[in-house]
């Protein structure tokens, strides 16, 4: 394209598996290695890749949190609605939850998944919280803007598996 500041180089059918479409914006956080096989890539501490769960019923945010979550030593798996995700066989050990349709649903699902599997951290995500900082009184759940900078969610991420490693209440 004439006046284009960069090109990024991406193997064929990347942004087709990613489900990227012409026009939309991405910012590139950090270089991936190329996975070489389907076997989880490990994490520094030796442990497999942390296994994420992302569901919400916005098609664009699941596109981009599969995109640049997958970056990360992150096994990632979405689900567009929250009944799917607790079909699912296979456990996470974190599930990120966008609560911008309700609170309560979002509530309620932590809770049906905790029962099933008490190890489950949650990273909530969202519109912009009322407050701009993160809480909301109404249900005492802190709600990350989903459509702030991705690294703010993957350190979410990570804090709450280390909690869970630690035993601690996420």
């Amino acid at each position: 394209q004439r006046r284009a500041h960069a090109v990024v180089e991406l193997p064929p059918g990347a942004l087709e598996r990613a489900g990227v479409q012409a026009g939309e914006r991405m910012s590139l956080v950090r270089h991936a290695p190329p996975v070489d096989s389907d076997v989880p890539e490990r994490r520094t501490d030796g442990d497999a890749a942390l296994r994420v769960a992302v569901a919400s019923p916005d098609s664009r945010f699941l596109r981009v949190a599969q995109f640049l979550l997958s970056r990360q030593p992150f096994d990632v798996e979405t689900f567009r609605d929250t009944r799917s995700l607790m079909k699912s066989r296979t456990p996470s050990d974190v599930v990120v939850l966008d609560s911008s349709t309700s609170l309560a649903t979002t509530a309620r699902v932590m809770r049906e998944l905790t029962v099933v599997n008490p190890a489950t951290r949650f990273v909530v995500v969202g519109e912009a919280p009322p407050n701009g900082n993160g809480d909301t009184a109404a249900h005492a759940l802190r709600v990350l803007p989903k459509w702030d900078s991705f690294d703010r969610i993957v350190e979410e991420i990570l804090s709450a598996s280390q909690s869970q490693r630690d035993g601690k209440v996420a």
